[in-house]
């Protein structure tokens, strides 16, 4: 056999070696969201505000230290314009700020991507988990079902901040992937709809599953998908500090496919909120 034939035949059994090491090394968890979760929600304008990040299942996690190589855009957004959130490299809170407006002060991340592998069956029950049965529709489909997950992934997260007593208002920040809540969340406290809007790069899209959790309430989680306009109505029962998230997936195609022999791209988008439940009667 020529070194010509070897060349790309001892590339390839590299490449597979290189996969399946990586496979090993991957988490085995079906899935972990990410989301911002400031130690206060509410404070006077220029009082500072810690802003924890998290990592981990149904609204109970892990801090997550400052990554600087890892973050892409980390910023608060109020009426006074968008400024970077502040943090030292390594640190934990991951960020401070100031509230420099009164009202509403918004918190957007993004990551940088991520890469992940995962063995077949661990792949496709978080694609199950995450209420992307089009993923497992499509795999099965081109006779990947036991094919290994190989996933780049980015982070979307938002949080909501406020001065006291002011309404708590959402905006588009700009994500690649992002949940916009509709109108003022304040009156939320005493339980009503939330209404959410789904948007990818901008546009509106439907059929993703949204689901919302109450940190005190972990285990009465509520979910529906968007409708053809990408927009979620939630009837949440009470007020609290919620966290609403979803996940968007596609497949990676082309030449971005062939150098990263990566198969699918997600995004993961979250958002977050407190509004103090409405204190009941004695005897309600």
């Amino acid at each position: 056999m020529s070194s010509r034939t070897c060349t790309p035949l001892r590339r390839a059994l590299s490449s597979l070696l290189l996969l399946a090491l990586l496979a090993l090394l991957a988490p085995l968890a079906t899935s972990h969201d990410w989301w911002l979760e400031p130690e206060r929600t509410s404070a006077a304008r220029g009082e500072s505000i810690a802003v924890v990040a998290k990592v981990g299942v149904a609204f109970a996690g892990e801090r997550v230290a400052r990554d600087p190589k890892r973050i892409r855009r980390f910023v608060a957004l109020d009426a006074a314009g968008e400024r970077p959130v502040a943090g030292a490299p390594g640190a934990e809170p991951f960020g401070s700020l100031e509230l420099r407006r009164d009202g509403t002060t918004l918190l957007a991340y993004e990551s940088e991507p991520a890469r992940v592998y995962l063995r077949a069956p661990e792949f496709e029950a978080y694609l199950a988990e995450e209420g992307l049965e089009a993923i497992v529709a499509a795999r099965a489909a081109r006779g990947e079902s036991s094919k290994m997950g190989l996933e780049q992934y980015v982070r979307c997260a938002k949080a909501l901040l406020r001065t006291p007593d002011a309404p708590l208002v959402d905006r588009v920040a700009g994500l690649p992937f992002e949940l916009v809540a509709a109108g003022d969340l304040a009156p939320l406290a005493a339980g009503g709809t939330l209404v959410v809007d789904v948007r990818f790069r901008g546009e509106p899209l439907a059929n993703v599953l949204v689901v919302a959790l109450e940190r005190d309430h972990r285990d009465a989680p509520l979910a529906a998908r968007s409708d053809a306009n990408g927009r979620v109505e939630l009837a949440l029962p009470h007020g609290g500090a919620w966290l609403v998230k979803a996940v968007h997936m596609a497949r990676l195609e082309g030449a971005v496919a062939a150098e990263s022999r990566l198969d699918w791209q997600s995004w993961w988008a979250s958002l977050t909120f407190e509004v103090p439940p409405v204190a009941r009667a004695e005897g309600r």
